[in-house]
């Protein structure tokens, strides 16, 4: 199951965009579901400062626009 909050412009102000826009955020469980790594994995980033994170009602949440720093790069051997 996929979970993606959509924080509340009047809750979490500095979630919004420039354009007014909700910055969507994923819970580490949902990104290891999706393939982005482990859980555990994933938060070991976020303490070593590799990962932007926010932590809400203390868990770990990343935005969408961060996603792409978890995917590692892939080296071909032909």
């Amino acid at each position: 199951m996929l979970t993606a909050l959509t924080p509340s412009p009047r809750a979490l102000p500095s979630l919004i965009t420039e354009d007014g826009v909700p910055v969507r955020l994923y819970e580490l469980s949902a990104l290891a579901e999706l393939g982005y790594g482990s859980k555990h994995t994933n938060l070991a980033k976020i303490r070593k400062g590799q990962i932007p994170a926010v932590k809400i009602a203390g868990a770990w949440k990343i935005r969408e626009s961060d996603l792409g720093r978890l995917v590692e790069a892939v080296t071909t051997v032909v």
